[in-house]
């Protein structure tokens, strides 16, 4: 319909058709437009958001093309005087002066910019190295490593403009980066050697392995393999004992102890999950860590409008390192490897120098009192097998339990060689009383009060009715001592809460077997069972 309507020809439309079929018509027209100003409205309605994008991009085009006619009309103005400074030979005397004194006002100007610039370079080179070491001796290694990374770059900047005549007056430059120079070696000493210590907070690790990472651009794997060797050594240097400090024995075992746990303790600390190091690495990385000019001291940082902005801007970069826990659990397993080597074949030298059994009950306190990382948890989160991280109990309990039983036997076989040794001189003196001096009364035989005869001490006349002579009796009552020394350092093992029992059998056993029933509780303080322990001993001795 539509289609016809619009072939219909106008002028011979009433020539030939009716009225009835023009009025057909004028209401088909009709309806044709209606229905055309109803797809208006909808498609004016759906389009009147991107009607008004369209209008505000439009403004938005209008003010652009304002802002370029204006930069176009400032390049003309520039080529303009360029041209006029390329025509000054076309120009009249007085016009040329003018221009010449302002473009060397300018040069000028920019000369004395640049000079300023240069100098006080020059100036924070010459203070940097004091300003280096005193964050060295302060233990501030990470700031020490800024300042020196800082000192590089403005040396550096110096170098490349060295052709320039200015620099050409200014030796003083080059003199001072080499002074700069061996800062990297010093530095880098001073974090290892701080590494090594025994004391080391999580605060000075975190600096100090910051700080490998910015000296020598190192990977985060490299940098925990040196720190891991670096505890390896503080380890050893715990076991030593040199001439110039002497130290106990139980402070070196002690000291290797607390080296290992802090170490454990470190990693967990410093490098597993947000911990201390990614946490500092992330404030140095961010946008509102402050520049290196900000280390400086306060008459330094007065000179920071002096500095080009490549200078006064500098900060060191840094890119955010990723450790996972299977990697930081396969490198602390290589380490454990490594110190179990290395216990196996130190620390039971140390061990072996422990003599008594009060030394061995003060390191057993000791370490109890001592704050332990929670190895369980960290063995979970690093995949590592049950009871890997725990030195105390899978390297130094089974070391101290064979030193108690050392210590035992070292003691019962130095009793019984000093009575051998007794027995052997009374035999070779033969000096014998005669049978009636034993069985004389002495002044000493009885006891001097009701206290002492009813205490458990050794009756001198009891013995003398058994025809026990005095030598006999004294050996004895030295052989008693021993015994009592003996039972003393048994009951610091036997009453141990924490020995096994495995451990307290197989440290009882060689005494049973070596004096019969000679160490007995409760019959090492009577003087009988002494003796019939020394002569069942003395027996045996002499076969």
């Amino acid at each position: 319909m539509t289609a016809n309507l619009l072939n219909l020809n106008v002028d011979t439309l009433f020539e030939q058709h009716s009225v009835s079929e023009i009025d057909a018509v004028h209401k088909k027209i009709q309806s044709v437009v209606e229905n055309k100003r109803e797809e208006l409205r909808t498609h004016v309605g759906e389009r009147y958001r991107d009607l008004l994008q369209a209008a505000d991009t439009i403004a938005a085009m209008q003010t652009s093309a304002g802002t370029l006619m204006e930069q176009v009309r400032h390049v003309q103005a520039n080529c303009r005087s360029l041209n006029e400074q390329q025509l000054l030979g076309f120009q009249s005397t007085v016009n040329a002066s003018a221009k010449d004194a302002a473009l060397q006002e300018r040069n000028a100007g920019k000369k004395l910019q640049t000079y300023y610039g240069t100098m006080a370079q020059i100036k924070l080179l010459t203070v940097l190295p004091e300003l280096i070491w005193t964050h060295l001796d302060n233990d501030r290694f990470y700031a020490a490593t800024e300042l020196f990374i800082f000192s590089r770059h403005i040396s550096t900047g110096l170098q490349l403009d060295g052709q320039s005549a200015l620099m050409q007056k200014l030796p003083v430059a080059r003199k001072q980066w080499e002074i700069l120079r061996p800062f990297h070696v010093t530095i880098k000493q001073a974090i290892l050697t701080a590494l090594e210590r025994e004391e080391l907070l999580p605060e000075m690790a975190v600096d100090c392995l910051q700080s490998l990472l910015l000296l020598d651009k190192s990977d985060l794997s490299t940098v925990l393999k040196s720190f891991l060797n670096l505890r390896s050594s503080a380890f050893l240097n715990c076991l030593q004992s040199g001439p110039s400090e002497p130290r106990r024995v139980k402070d070196r075992i002690l000291a290797s102890l607390n080296v290992l746990n802090s170490t454990v303790d470190l990693l967990d600390r410093c490098l597993l999950g947000d911990s201390l190091l990614f946490t500092r690495l992330e404030e140095c990385a961010s946008s509102t860590c402050p520049p290196s000019i900000n280390r400086m001291e306060s008459s330094e940082r007065q000179l920071v409008h002096l500095l080009p902005e490549i200078i006064a801007g500098f900060k060191p970069q840094f890119d955010v390192p990723q450790l996972t826990p299977e990697q930081l659990g396969s490198s602390l397993q290589q380490w454990l490897d490594k110190m179990n080597a290395l216990a196996a074949a130190h620390l039971q030298q140390v061990f072996a120098l422990v003599t008594n059994m009060q030394t061995i009950q003060d390191i057993k306190s000791a370490a109890r009192t001592n704050g332990r990382p929670d190895f369980v948890r960290l063995e979970q989160q690093l995949h590592l097998k049950h009871s890997q991280l725990d030195f105390y109990a899978r390297k130094y309990v089974p070391l101290i339990n064979a030193r108690v039983r050392e210590i035992i036997r070292s003691s019962w076989a130095s009793a019984m060689k000093q009575t051998y040794e007794q027995v052997l001189l009374l035999i070779e003196t033969g000096q014998s009383q005669p049978p009636l001096q034993i069985w004389r009364e002495q002044s000493d035989d009885l006891p001097l009060s009701l206290a002492a005869a009813l205490s458990d001490q050794p009756k001198r006349l009891a013995n003398r009715t058994k025809g026990y002579d005095g030598a006999t009796i004294e050996l004895c009552k030295r052989f008693d001592s021993h015994l009592a020394d003996i039972v003393q350092e048994l009951n610091v093992m036997l009453q141990e809460q924490t020995t096994r029992a495995e451990d307290k059998t197989a440290t009882t056993t060689p005494t049973r077997k070596s004096g019969g029933n000679g160490a007995r509780k409760g019959d090492s303080s009577k003087s009988k069972s002494s003796a019939a322990s020394f002569f069942g001993m003395s027996q045996e001795w002499f076969r």
